[in-house]
């Protein structure tokens, strides 16, 4: 598999999710532990997202993936708050979750292509 800049972005945002979980399942009183967690939740939810957007400059993929990541940090706490449902624990793994396949599917495609898009276009042509 070829190694491009978006398939960098899925595989630094699953080894964030990783360690993330980690540290979030591990008993460990470590200093780096909340700096895991904020890493993760600060950029890694976005830059799972943003190269599905197909931007050129990587400066905008980042400062995009920054603000997409709080948006969605935020929606899913609002959420869970509002159906009084609100655990810490849940909402990073529901984070993860999203992040985790939103990666794999930037890998998916990556290397599989998008096939999907072919019969959507052949449709409109008859």
């Amino acid at each position: 598999m070829k190694m491009t800049h978006t398939t960098l972005w899925a595989l630094i945002s699953l080894l964030s999710a990783l360690a993330a979980s980690l540290a979030m399942l591990l008993p460990l009183n470590v200093p780096w532990r909340p700096l895991i967690t904020f890493w993760f939740l600060l950029f890694c939810p976005g830059m799972a997202i943003i190269p599905f957007f197909h931007f050129k400059d990587r400066l905008t993929k980042l400062v995009l993936a920054l603000a997409f990541s709080i948006v969605l940090d935020t929606i899913v706490a609002l959420l869970m708050v509002l159906a009084k449902i609100w655990s810490p624990f849940w909402g990073l793994t529901l984070i993860i979750s999203l992040s985790v396949l939103a990666a794999f599917a930037q890998i998916w495609i990556g290397r599989y292509g998008n096939a999907g898009t072919a019969v959507f276009e052949s449709e409109g042509q008859q």
